[in-house]
């Protein structure tokens, strides 16, 4: 049965939740408003009168057409039993269809895969720097990272000896399986790059991974929701009062700007406090100042991909938000062209594309967590910590944001965004 996404008003859900703070009393004041928007959604019959009785905090069991997302702050009700005219009359929300999300598309390059990773330079971890960290015992340890893409084979040697977390979902956005499958290649190369043991810049931070791209790297919007809801309320380190993953990595190319997905990343900054890294996209060549989402949102760090001459890739997008006041993106660019990293089979293969890029600094977020605790659940202050670990690469203009990736000095003392703003000339 298809199945369509409620999104409230913001406000209105919000309500009470930042007094109550990240973990589950946040995420429980949310869910008790979802469930009265629900009773709202629902035509009168059982499954209404459940959905009221669920608002008033009463456990009745959860009722038939839909299912609530906390973590998000939405709701996936079944189109049959949806009363699209009372929601609309009486919240205001927004109902959107379940469309097909597409993963950011690697760019070929050419090369056929090979098993002796070893044998091959990871160069992305030689020019971001990160030895520089990892000599003072930062490899990510007590850092959860989440994955957004098409799976992981955990079993690759790149992931002895990891805690994976895994939940795959179907296109209504039901957790099928938690036993780790790629759907493809794309979530296993990834993973690789955030905290594989060779080709990783975190090699010692949890793994939680969601596959949600699972038809040939694409997905469906209540299949993505339904994973991300997962990454923000389960209790990957085994604390009740601290759910979700501290930085999540999503491969999703959004043409243009989508706002569906902008409010639950942003609910998702302030319970539980998670930082989103992605990708810009990769149409640079074809479609100039076309930036995807959610890589275009202020409330995401946007990464564009360098190569090893740290020049900005032509195929990697950049220019202005208009929806945030002509915000420039990226915000920062990472080695993301020719990057060696894990695939199925137990292989090693090089890919390009921002989406090779994104989970260096999603794996980087990971090591300045474990430096500084402070930085935990406190998006702003990471984010200003990531951009004030950049060189600058002027000669490349807005192509390449704040600048490259660079931990050589370890990690540097985070700026001022007005400092920064003035050095990129926004």
């Amino acid at each position: 049965m298809a199945r369509l996404i409620v999104v409230p008003d913001r406000a209105w859900l919000e309500a009470g939740a930042e007094r109550a703070g990240v973990g589950r009393a946040g995420h429980g004041v949310r869910r008790a408003r979802l469930y009265a928007l629900a009773a709202s959604a629902l035509p009168p019959g059982e499954a209404r009168r459940r959905a009221e009785r669920r608002a008033g905090g009463i456990d009745v069991g959860e009722g038939e057409g839909y299912a609530v997302l906390e973590g998000l702050g939405v709701l996936l009700v079944d189109e049959a039993v949806l009363d699209r005219e009372t929601l609309r009359r009486r919240t205001g929300a927004l109902v959107v269809p379940n469309v097909t999300i597409a993963r950011v598309a690697s760019v070929e390059v050419g090369r056929e895969a090979s098993g002796q990773g070893q044998a091959h330079p990871f160069w992305h971890l030689e020019t971001i720097g990160v030895a520089s960290l990892w000599d003072q015992g930062m490899k990510g340890a007590g850092v959860t990272v989440g994955v957004l893409d098409s799976g992981i084979q955990a079993s690759h040697p790149e992931f002895e000896g990891k805690t994976v977390h895994f939940g795959a979902f179907d296109e209504e956005g039901n957790l099928t399986s938690v036993v780790p499958k790629d759907f493809g290649q794309h979530g296993t190369h990834v993973a690789g790059v955030i905290g594989g043991r060779r080709a990783g810049v975190a090699p010692e931070a949890t793994l939680a991974v969601a596959a949600v791209l699972t038809a040939r790297g694409k997905g469906h919007l209540a299949q993505v929701l339904g994973g991300l809801n997962w990454l923000l309320t389960t209790a990957f380190g085994g604390e009740e009062d601290e759910v979700g993953c501290d930085v999540l990595n999503a491969a999703l190319e959004i043409p243009g700007y989508a706002a569906v997905f902008y409010a639950p990343l942003a609910a998702a900054v302030r319970c539980p406090g998670m930082l989103t890294v992605a990708a810009v996209g990769n149409f640079g060549t074809r479609s100039a100042g076309r930036l995807a989402s959610p890589g275009n949102y202020d409330v995401v760090v946007g990464v564009g991909a360098t190569d090893r001459a740290d020049r900005v890739a032509a195929f990697s997008q950049h220019g202005t938000v208009e929806q945030h006041g002509g915000r420039a993106k990226p915000d920062l660019c990472a080695p993301g062209v020719e990057i060696w990293s894990s695939v199925p089979y137990g292989q090693y293969t090089p890919q390009s594309g921002t989406s090779m890029a994104s989970p260096l600094v999603a794996g980087t977020a990971a090591l300045l967590v474990q430096q500084e605790p402070a930085l935990r659940r406190n998006v702003p202050a990471l984010t200003e910590a990531l951009l004030a670990n950049v060189v600058p690469l002027p000669e490349q203009g807005p192509r390449a944001g704040y600048g490259r990736l660079c931990l050589r000095e370890g990690a540097r003392r985070v700026r001022s965004r007005e400092a920064g703003e003035a050095e990129r000339g926004r």
